[in-house]
């Protein structure tokens, strides 16, 4: 049985940097996983923390207004806020050459987002959200921590 993914969806990948080379490859340096740990004493500025947004929806059949924001869990305060408008798609979509019968015609939105200078106080979560009208897709997050560094007084031996 195949399963195609609901309309709208996506995905992040966070990194240290996004990178354009020629021929429009992208590479991203120094990618995470689903946590980014910090080894130092709080606060900490993180020269830029970069996400690759990623959002699949149905081809708009009128006007449509897209908004991304990355937030982070600890305060109010957006990172990052973008709005897209979108016209209606007069041009059909060419059908990828790896379609068929089953696959389901989508538009792609893609966000390579810089963040400078991001200061982190305590652990929290960074969350990218993109939002179509009342509608809140989520796209991902990542847990930024820090790490428990060992006392240099502390005895380390068994006894």
């Amino acid at each position: 049985m195949i399963i195609n993914p609901r309309l709208p969806t996506g995905h992040v990948v966070f990194c240290d940097d996004i990178r354009e080379e020629i021929g429009g490859k992208l590479t991203y340096v120094g990618v995470y996983r689903n946590a980014l740990v910090i080894s130092a004493l709080a606060p900490v500025t993180l020269p830029q923390l970069c996400a690759a947004v990623s959002l699949r929806i149905e081809p708009p059949a009128g006007p449509l207004s897209v908004t991304l924001r990355i937030l982070r869990s600890d305060s109010d305060e957006a990172l990052f806020e973008a709005q897209v408008e979108l016209e209606e798609l007069i041009a059909p979509l060419h059908p990828s050459p790896f379609s068929d019968a089953n696959s389901v015609p989508f538009f792609e939105l893609f966000f390579p987002v810089r963040m400078p200078s991001l200061i982190i106080k305590q652990d929290c979560a960074i969350k990218v959200r993109a939002y179509i009208g009342d509608d809140e897709i989520r796209l991902g997050a990542i847990l930024v921590s820090f790490a428990e560094l060992a006392d240099e007084d502390a005895i380390t031996s068994a006894d």
